[in-house]
């Protein structure tokens, strides 16, 4: 914390109005950006979460349809056929 004197009489109580106002004004901008960065962090997520809802979903339907992985590749399963072979 640093101390400065700004004056006495109508100056110094106008530079103090001026400093308190500077003050409030940057406390506000931080508030801002505190208050953005939670927005971001509440859609990342809601992100992650519809992104790993949709990871298993594939999952689940790749081996429905005789799929697997090998190598994390997805791969048909020998001797399965298609609907539509």
């Amino acid at each position: 914390m640093v101390t400065e004197y700004l004056g006495t009489g109508d100056l110094g109580q106008l530079m103090a109005k001026t400093d308190a106002m500077d003050r409030e004004r940057r406390e506000l901008e931080r508030e801002a950006i505190r208050v953005e960065r939670e927005g971001e962090r509440e859609i990342d997520r809601t992100l992650d979460a519809a992104g790993d809802l949709l990871r298993k979903l594939t999952y689940a339907v790749l081996v429905a349809n005789g799929y697997h992985q090998h190598k994390g590749q997805w791969r048909r399963r020998r001797g399965e056929r298609s609907d539509g072979d």
